[in-house]
């Protein structure tokens, strides 16, 4: 008989304890609650009268037993279909790790949080999460809608459905929410609108984001974002594996009604049944992509819906962006937000985000491996000079050629040459001025040929 009273004492005490414990703070603006223990994250989430209030997270949090509860289904979402978090959540760079549900049912938003409606939600980061449901599932959100912001955010682990909508990030994004400067590294998996990043983006954003994400479905699956309908993504790349059946893509699956993508690039191995593209596998009804690059050589793919497939050398060079209009740190040309930076020796050497932390540096040397490259024996000397150099260079079949000076920065100093060249041996020379005529200070500066789909850029270096 004891032993039984002990028994429903201990199942009491469980039960007591399975709501949490209420954090510090009144939930206010001013006073948020402060998440500090796993303790507190599972009040959180167990009570749907705290959803309209504010939160920080003031500690990392190991969340691993999570595994155990609610008979093995795991942590529950904070906000759901029929109460949606309507707060603000403020991760403050602290850590998640090992959060963990598995709802293999009709479930629906499924996600860190279920369904945010008008909400804030920033840096927050999970690692190791494993997250596994019906349908609508994301490592943030499953479901943001309402002009919601996910901002600053991180997930790594694996995210899965048996059904649609499921990304790192976000299952499904929409009307004017959006997605900034996150990043996810994931393996996510699902039946329809499969992303790296986000599944389906629909009239919303995503802006400054990344993946390096193994992404796999039947169809529109991307490497950022498996559909895009009357949305815009901007600034953003993919890396990893892109693995599916119809409408497949390196970065998107596919465009729908005028979604938009402007400056992005992807290096993702893309593998498809049909409608797949190093880029983008289809665009329906007026989809629009600029100035957006995939790699040829590691997309195994030569074709895309959209985009410019390059060989990896020139997905390497500083040039191909810049030209296109990115706007990179130090330039003014293409705008003062410094979004973007490049460097050899980092990101394997394509571009990145200005907020990754990098060393912008792009003085690199190109060798193309494009078999319709067209330059050759480029060179200049002396090399150091003060202040004047000969560049000289051969061209192999007539065409346009270009010859330009840019500083260490990426900054154009003058241009040299800008003309039709039959074939031969040419030389330019520069006196180290801008194009008003002006001395140029000592120091590094680039120089750079162009000539149809490709150039060569090389150092040089200016000692007073």
């Amino acid at each position: 008989m004891r032993t039984i009273l002990i028994i429903f004492f201990l199942t009491g005490l469980t039960w007591l304890f399975s709501q949490g414990v209420q954090p510090d703070g009144s939930g206010t603006e001013d006073d948020p609650y402060r998440i500090e223990n796993l303790d507190h994250l599972r009040w959180t989430s167990e009570n749907e009268s705290s959803w309209e209030c504010h939160f920080i997270q003031t500690e990392d949090i190991l969340a691993g037993e999570t595994m155990n509860w609610n008979g093995g289904e795991g942590f529950s979402p904070i906000g759901s279909l029929d109460s949606p978090f309507f707060g603000t959540y403020d991760g403050q760079n602290n850590v998640i790790y090992s959060l963990y549900f598995n709802r293999t049912g009709n479930e629906f938003s499924q996600g860190m949080f279920g369904f945010i409606d008008g909400s804030l939600i920033q840096r927050v980061h999970l690692i190791e999460v494993d997250f596994t449901a019906g349908n609508m599932v994301g490592g943030i959100a499953g479901f943001s809608t309402h002009g919601s912001v996910i901002r600053e955010c991180s997930v790594k682990g694996s995210v899965f459905t048996n059904g649609g909508e499921v990304g790192g990030i976000v299952g499904w994004n929409y009307t004017n929410s959006s997605i900034i400067d996150c990043y996810c590294f994931a393996d996510v998996g699902g039946y329809n609108f499969v992303g790296g990043l986000v599944g389906d983006l629909w009239l919303s954003t995503v802006s400054r984001c990344y993946c390096c994400c193994n992404v796999m479905g039947i169809q529109n699956v991307g490497g950022l974002t498996g559909f895009i309908q009357q949305s815009c993504i901007n600034d953003c790349y993919s890396m990893g594996d892109v693995t599916g059946g119809i409408n497949i893509g390196g970065l998107t699956g596919k465009i729908y009604r005028g979604g938009y993508i402007t400056d992005c690039y992807s290096t993702c191995r893309v593998e498809g049944d049909s409608y797949f593209g190093g880029l983008l596998g289809k665009i329906e009804d007026f989809g629009t992509v600029t100035a957006s690059f995939w790699d040829i050589g590691t997309s195994g793919q030569s074709t895309s819906a959209g985009g410019t497939g390059l060989y990896t050398s020139a997905m390497r060079d500083y040039f191909t962006y810049f030209d296109a209009g990115w706007d990179f740190m130090g330039e003014q040309e293409n705008g003062s937000e410094d979004i973007w930076g490049i460097n050899p020796h980092e990101n394997d050497g394509y571009p990145f985000l200005e907020w990754q932390g990098y060393v912008h540096n792009p003085s690199s040397v190109v060798t193309d491996d494009s078999p319709s490259a067209t330059l050759t024996s480029l060179s200049n000397y002396p090399n150091p000079f003060n202040p004047t150099t000969t560049i000289a260079f051969s061209v192999p079949t007539a065409g346009n050629i270009t010859v330009e000076v840019f500083n260490i920065k990426g900054q154009k100093v003058k241009s040299l040459l800008d003309e039709r060249m039959e074939k031969g041996e040419y030389t330019v020379t520069w006196h180290g001025d801008d194009e008003k005529g002006k001395p140029c200070s000592s120091g590094v500066y680039l120089y750079k040929m162009k000539t149809g789909d490709h150039c060569e850029t090389k150092k040089m270096i200016m000692m007073k």
